[in-house]
């Protein structure tokens, strides 16, 4: 069913001359998988540097078109694993975090930890410390909030502490079995 319907939605975008987003991707990819029209190895050459921000977020197509233009040495790629929101659109963290270890680890890659924070005040860097410190470690998250993921505040502030506040929609009873477990 799943294949019938995909094959007449492909006949009906080829018929109205459409394509969506994974269409667009898909084509890139089909290109530059073909050896022979030299379109992979022109983007080598006219890519100097290649920067991709948000790479948490990004799927395996998209990273394979990456790894394809580029030279080796020129892909900068900036993420932040506790951002990752896009898994309704096919985003693949582990891509991230498979680089990030690999990079730390000396292999493949250099990695950089950007951890001083400019925007946030000292005392809120600090509740989302507490917080994600609480809440991340390799089992659920792919990654242990520990000193080196932590933020460093890059500016002082007023000192004010911030308030979370928690709401609990579970049942008592629901509560209860959750928490036996």
């Amino acid at each position: 069913l799943v294949l019938g319907y995909g094959r007449t939605l492909a006949e009906e975008k080829r018929r109205r001359n459409l394509i969506d987003y994974s269409d667009m991707e898909h084509f890139c990819l089909n290109l530059l998988c073909d050896e022979e029209n030299g379109v992979r190895e022109q983007l080598r050459m006219d890519f100097k540097e290649i920067l991709v921000d948000e790479y948490q977020d990004i799927n395996g197509v998209q990273n394979s078109i990456l790894e394809m233009v580029a030279a080796g040495d020129n892909l900068f790629m900036v993420g932040d694993i506790k951002q990752s929101i896009y898994g309704f659109r096919l985003a693949e963290p582990e891509l991230f975090l498979d680089k990030y270890y690999n990079y730390k680890d000396g292999r493949g890659g250099l990695e950089i930890d950007l951890t001083a924070n400019f925007r946030s005040t000292r005392s809120i860097i600090e509740g989302v410390n507490f917080i994600f410190s609480q809440l991340m470690i390799k089992e659920l998250a792919g990654i242990d909030y520990d000193e080196s993921a932590k933020l460093k505040a890059g500016r002082e502030d007023s000192g004010a502490i911030p308030e979370v506040y928690l709401s609990n929609y579970l049942s008592k009873k629901d509560r209860e079995e959750f928490l036996s477990q």
